[in-house]
């Protein structure tokens, strides 16, 4: 695989004038669709309309009862609702975020008491456990109260954020037999081999094992900080969070949890970060950053994610695109990201009232 510095994208081609002129035509696309998301952002942004929101939360109210009754038809009528909201995201805004919290994660979901666990996720079993504390905020009701006051669901976010782990680290059925396998008889390789070298240098082995153990350490560190970040890149982005909140949020997740505060990995968490923004706002999806995540590796040299940077400098050049035009691309994503919300919002108040009037 060969990496393409990112300064060195513009030495690339022999057609120096022609991509210039397409790479201006980008940019000038680029800001043009930042201005224009920007504006409608501002039109879309909801004014407070007291009679409205007392009746949607009298509609709410309503949906909590129904939930209550001991007739199944009647419990399942917030369920309805719910997912036509999901359905009308998914057609009109173009997002699956919450179609695949809905139908694919739910049913994953197994509510159990972990000690300091209020999510996660179980490769071994294929499962994401969830605390009891959680259990009633999943309710169709609680979930449509709190679309239309935020366009989000933190439990939804939660759940999304193990949802992404799952895409980082799931292998298919045949290939997860095959490393199995492979580990064992790398195992069982290694045995000998130390065998025979500690015959010749004694205490080699402990000395052999402690430094692999050591390279295992910091590579799954390394590999954790990446994923976490992912994780919590792409739950956040159907959150209601400031961009400077999470970045802050998110580094002391890290620094508290994995680095242990060393500056080189707080470094390696900075990359990542960036990166992770970058191929969400150049349209990559949780499961095709999620295999990317579960690639990549850490080069010392270039102080990179190799796989990733690699990834991010291709769509760079196929794309024509300069380091301001990916600058603005993450702004537009995050603007992207507020309509989404906002839209969200409207949505459920009009299918809660559907109903009224």
């Amino acid at each position: 695989m060969k990496f393409v510095p990112r300064t060195q994208h513009q030495e690339l081609s022999p057609y120096r004038n022609v991509e210039s002129r397409e790479r201006i035509d980008r940019s000038t696309e680029i800001e043009q669709k930042l201005d224009e998301t920007y504006a409608a952002c501002e039109n879309l942004r909801l004014q407070p309309d007291f009679e409205t929101a007392a009746e949607i939360n009298t509609c709410i109210y309503e949906l909590y009862l129904k939930e209550q009754d001991t007739d199944p038809r009647t419990r399942e009528a917030s369920l309805e609702i719910l997912r036509a909201v999901v359905d009308r995201v998914t057609s009109e805004i173009g997002d699956d975020t919450l179609s695949r919290v809905l139908y694919r994660v739910m049913p994953l979901v197994k509510i159990k008491n972990r000690k300091r666990e209020l999510a996660a996720y179980h490769r071994n079993k294929g499962e994401i456990t969830l605390h009891p504390d959680f259990s009633s905020s999943l309710a169709p009701s609680q979930v449509l109260k709190s679309f239309h006051e935020l366009g989000s669901h933190p439990p939804f976010v939660i759940l999304h954020h193990e949802y992404i782990h799952s895409l980082q680290n799931d292998l298919p059925h045949e290939e997860a037999k095959k490393a199995i396998r492979e580990t064992m008889m790398l195992a069982f390789g290694s045995a000998l081999l130390f065998s025979v070298v500690d015959r010749v240098i004694p205490g080699a082995t402990i000395a052999l094992v402690g430094s692999y153990a050591l390279y295992l350490s910091r590579d799954q560190t390394i590999r954790k900080i990446l994923g976490e970040t992912q994780a919590f890149i792409g739950a956040f982005r159907a959150a209601p969070t400031p961009q400077e909140s999470i970045v802050s949020y998110v580094e002391e997740i890290i620094r508290t949890g994995y680095t242990k505060g060393r500056r080189s990995d707080m470094e390696k968490f900075a990359i990542a970060y960036d990166d992770t923004r970058i191929l969400y706002a150049l349209g990559y999806s949780d499961a095709e950053i999620g295999r990317l995540v579960k690639d990549a590796r850490w080069n010392p040299k270039r102080k990179c994610y190799d796989t990733i940077e690699y990834e991010i400098n291709r769509a760079k050049i196929e794309q024509n695109y300069t380091e301001s035009d990916i600058d603005n691309l993450v702004a537009l994503d995050d603007l992207e990201r507020y309509r989404r919300l906002i839209m969200i919002q409207r949505i459920t108040e009009q299918e809660l009232l559907k109903g009224k009037r």
